[in-house]
C-alpha cells in the first residue's frame, strides 16, 4: 500500500535526513528529554534496600518494559531508587555492547515500575512532554539514520560504548507532540499488524521443521518399506526395529578419534606449524572456517589427530539441542588437526556410511540417547567417548543405508525449499518492519489521517473494569488470572475486544492491551495496581463502580455469559486459570485451523508447541482438565484469532 507524502517539505541541514515536512524541526537530543547513564550493579549489599533491575537483555530482547518480565533482583542505596526508577514513557537504549550494530537498541517504557531500576551498561531516557512523546522517541530510536549515529560513534576493539556526548547531541526529527502521538499510534497497529504475519510464517517453520525431524526419525530406526517385519530393539527410545537389521555399538563400525590438548611443552623437539579446529568452529549445522588457529606440534604427532575426508565431527558438549549432533569433514583444509573437546569419529565404510551416521546422530532416537547419558548442568550437557562409543546403531547394510540417504535427500530438500521460502518472507516482512518506521519517524510518509482511536478500547476498558470489580477480592484473583479471563472473554463468549495473544509462559497473553487496560482503569480513578510479592493485584480508587453505568451499553447482550464464565473460573487458582486457558486457546487454534484432530493433538500442542514451561505438567493432569472442561462446556468453537508464536527481535 503506498502512501501519501507531506504536501511540502523544507532542508533538514542534515546530510542522513534530507528534507523533513515544513512543520517540523530538528533538535538535539538533550533538548528534548533528559539522559542519565545508570551505574546501578547488580550486586546484593547488607543494609540496601531490595530492587529489581531492567538490564540489558530485558530492553535488547524486548520492545516494550513492563512489569510481568522477570527481573534481576539486586539492592540499591535510596539515591539512586529515586534516581533510576522507571517511569510511563521513559526510553532505555542501550549504550555498551560487543558489538557496535547492538548499540542504542531501544525499548518503552509502558507503565510507571518505581520497584524497578534502569540498570549498567543502559541509558535512561526522559522525553520533556513540552517537545517529545515517549514511544515516538521510542520508534525513532528503532528507525535507520537516527539509530546508525549511534552506533557510528560508539567506540571499542573488543567492546564498544557510546559515550554521553553523542547521545546528548543525536539529531531528532520532531513534530508537534499530537502529531508524534498519532504516528506512535500509527506505527503501533502496523507493526502489531507486521509481527502477527511474521508469527504465523514461524509457527508454519516450527510445522515444516517437525515434519522434517520425523521423516528423518522415522527413516533411521523404521526404515523404508511399511511391510518388513520388525523385532523389539530393547532400547527405550528406540522401540522396534526392522528384522533384518543388527543392532551394534559405535565402537563396533567405526574408530572414535580423540583431539589435541593445547598448552604442552615440547621444549627441544622440533614442531611443525599445522590448522587446528576448535569447538567454536563446528557450529549448529555447518562449520564456520573464518578463523582457524595455527599451533605447533612434533611431526610425529600430527598423524594421531589428524582429520580426514569422512569424519563425523562431534563436539563434547554445549547446549542439551546441540549435543550429539555431527557434523562431516570433507577435507575443506589441508592437514587440519582438531581439538580435545571434539571427537572425529571415522566409520568404517564397509558398514556405515558417514552420511548415515550424522543423519542418525541427528534423529530423535540419537537427541533422546546422548541428553539423556550425558552430564547435566544448567544449559550445558557434557558427553565423554565411553558413552559415544556405547551408542548402539540401528544398522541396515550399507546397500539400504545409501536408499534411506537418497529418499531422505529427495524428501528432505523440499521441506527445506519451503522453509527457505518463509524465512526469506520473513526477512521480507522485518525489512518492511524497519523501514516503515523509519518513514513514519523521518516524515517521509503523512500517517496523520490514517491513525483512529481502535472502536474496541474504551468498551473493553469497561469490561476489564467490570472482570476486576468481581473478582479483586478472591484471594486467588490477580493479574495472570485477570489475563486469562479476558481470553476466554473473547474467544469463549465472543466478546470483540480485538486482542492478539501470544503464546507465553503463563498461557495466551496480549501485553500490551493488557498494560493498556490497567493504565486506563488508573486514569479514570477505577483501579490500579498493586505489587503482592510476586503478584500483581488490583486496588479500587475513588471512582470504582463508575464503569457500571456504561457496561449494558456494550455488553448488555453478554451479560448472562460473563456471569456463567466469572463464576466458572472464581475457584480455580492460578496454575489451574493456566492451564484451562492454555488448553482452550490450544483446541481454539485447532478448530480455528480447521483440520482434523485428537485430544492427543491438544495435548501436543500444549506440551511441545507452546512453551517450554508447559513440560511439567503432565498428561493426566492435562486430561483431567480436559474433560473438566467438556463438563463445564468450556468448549472452543473457533472465535477469534489463533495465538501466535514470539519470534527472536535482532
Amino acid at each position: 500500500m503506498s502512501r501519501k507524502a507531506y504536501p511540502r517539505y523544507k532542508p533538514s541541514g542534515v546530510e542522513w535526513l534530507g528534507e523533513i515536512p515544513e512543520h517540523w524541526d530538528i533538535r538535539k537530543l538533550k533538548y528534548i528529554s533528559s539522559i542519565q547513564f545508570s551505574n546501578v550493579d547488580k550486586h546484593t549489599v547488607e543494609g540496601e534496600r531490595p530492587v529489581l533491575l531492567c538490564n540489558y537483555v530485558d530492553v535488547y530482547h524486548h520492545d516494550f518494559i513492563t512489569a510481568d518480565l522477570n527481573f534481576m533482583e539486586a539492592t540499591a542505596p535510596p539515591g539512586q531508587i529515586a534516581k533510576f526508577a522507571l517511569s510511563a514513557g521513559d526510553v532505555i537504549i542501550t549504550k555498551d555492547s560487543e558489538s557496535w550494530d547492538d548499540i542504542a537498541v531501544p525499548a518503552y517504557t509502558s507503565s510507571d515500575m518505581h520497584d524497578v531500576l534502569c540498570g549498567y551498561h543502559l541509558a535512561q531516557i526522559r522525553p520533556n512532554p513540552k517537545w517529545a512523546y515517549g514511544n515516538y522517541l521510542f520508534r525513532a530510536f528503532c528507525s535507520r539514520g537516527v539509530n546508525d549515529q549511534f552506533r557510528v560513534a560508539a567506540t571499542g576493539i573488543t567492546r564498544y560504548g557510546l559515550s554521553k556526548y553523542w547521545l546528548d547531541n543525536g539529531l531528532f526529527p520532531v513534530p508537534p507532540v499530537n502529531e508524534q502521538c498519532a504516528i506512535a499510534g500509527f506505527l503501533d497497529r502496523e507493526t502489531r499488524r507486521i509481527d502477527a504475519l511474521i508469527g504465523k510464517k514461524q509457527r508454519q517453520i516450527e510445522l515444516l521443521q517437525e515434519k522434517r525431524a520425523a521423516l528423518i526419525s522415522h527413516a533411521v530406526t523404521k526404515g523404508l518399506d511399511p511391510t518388513a517385519k520388525m523385532k523389539d530393539s530393547r532400547v527405550e527410545w528406540l522401540g522396534h526395529v526392522p528384522a533384518h537389521w543388527e543392532l551394534k555399538r559405535l565402537k563396533f563400525v567405526a574408530k572414535i578419534q580423540t583431539g589435541l590438548t593445547l598448552g604442552k611443552d615440547y621444549k627441544n623437539i622440533p614442531t611443525t606449524s599445522r590448522p587446528y579446529l576448535r569447538v567454536a568452529n563446528v557450529q549448529d549445522g555447518y562449520l564456520d572456517l573464518n578463523e582457524i588457529t595455527e599451533i605447533f606440534i612434533p611431526e610425529e604427532d600430527t598423524k594421531r589427530h589428524e582429520l580426514k575426508q569422512g569424519d563425523v565431527l562431534m563436539t563434547e558438549g554445549g547446549d542439551f539441542d546441540k549435543l550429539g549432533r555431527g557434523y562431516i569433514w570433507e577435507g575443506q583444509i589441508e592437514g587440519c588437526l582438531h581439538q580435545n573437546h571434539i571427537f572425529a569419529v571415522r566409520p568404517n565404510p564397509k558398514y556405515l556410511a558417514s552420511r548415515y551416521l550424522a543423519t542418525l546422530m541427528t534423529s530423535s532416537y540419537g537427541k533422546a540417547y546422548f541428553t539423556s547419558t550425558s552430564q547435566q548442568t544448567t544449559n550445558l550437557a557434557t558427553t565423554n567417548i565411553t558413552k559415544l562409543k556405547n551408542y548402539l546403531l540401528p544398522l541396515p547394510d550399507i546397500r539400504e543405508q545409501g536408499l534411506i540417504l537418497d529418499w531422505l535427500g529427495e524428501n528432505i530438500s523440499k521441506s527445506d525449499c519451503l522453509i527457505a521460502k518463509v524465512l526469506k518472507s520473513i526477512d521480507r516482512l522485518k525489512e518492511y518492519r524497519t523501514a516503515i518506521i523509519s518513514a513514519a519517524v523521518t516524515g517521509k510518509i503523512d500517517v496523520r489521517g490514517e491513525v483512529r482511536k481502535a472502536p474496541a478500547a474504551f468498551p473493553r476498558i469497561v469490561l476489564a473494569a467490570e472482570i476486576v470489580a468481581r473478582l479483586h477480592n478472591d484471594p486467588n484473583f490477580h493479574r495472570v488470572k485477570f489475563q486469562k479471563v479476558l481470553y476466554l472473554c473473547e474467544h469463549y463468549l465472543g466478546m470483540d475486544l480485538e486482542g492478539n495473544y501470544w503464546r507465553q509462559a503463563a498461557g495466551p497473553l496480549d501485553n500490551r492491551m493488557l498494560h493498556s487496560l490497567e493504565n486506563q482503569m488508573q486514569r479514570q480513578k477505577w483501579f490500579a495496581t498493586r505489587r503482592d510479592g510476586q503478584k500483581i493485584t488490583y486496588l479500587p480508587l475513588e471512582k470504582a463502580g463508575g464503569h457500571r453505568k456504561y457496561f449494558d451499553d456494550y455488553w448488555a447482550e453478554y451479560r448472562e455469559g460473563l456471569d456463567s464464565l466469572l463464576e466458572l473460573m472464581r475457584p480455580l487458582n492460578t496454575q489451574q486459570s493456566e492451564i484451562v486457558a492454555t488448553l482452550f486457546a490450544a483446541w481454539n487454534d485447532l478448530t480455528i485451523a480447521g483440520l482434523p484432530f485428537t485430544d492427543e493433538d491438544i495435548l501436543h500442542e500444549v506440551r511441545n508447541n507452546w512453551h517450554e514451561s508447559k513440560e511439567r505438567f503432565d498428561e493426566g493432569r492435562l486430561r483431567q482438565a480436559l474433560q473438566w472442561m467438556r463438563d463445564k462446556r468450556l468448549v472452543p468453537q473457533g472465535l477469534g484469532k489463533p495465538t501466535r508464536t514470539k519470534y527472536a527481535r535482532k
